[in-house]
């Protein structure tokens, strides 16, 4: 359940301040800009739940949480 929410929250940061955005002129730009907003969305999701859960969570989350995000 908490991925339909995850995967709108990014969609509507990367609509609202990337795509109107004047310096958005190529495709490739929406990859690497959508990338980052996903880093972004990842890195505080972390933050939360190594705050919460430790650094267990920490160290099994870099390894899974982070570049299932990116992709």
């Amino acid at each position: 359940m908490a991925a339909i929410p995850e995967e709108l929250a990014k969609f509507i940061i990367l609509y609202w301040i990337v795509w109107k955005n004047k310096f958005f002129d190529e495709h490739y730009d929406g990859i690497v800009l959508a990338v980052f907003v996903s880093m972004g969305f990842a890195f505080i999701e972390n933050i939360l739940y190594v705050f919460e859960n430790g650094m267990q969570t920490a160290i099994l989350r870099a390894i899974f949480s982070i570049p299932g995000h990116g992709l």
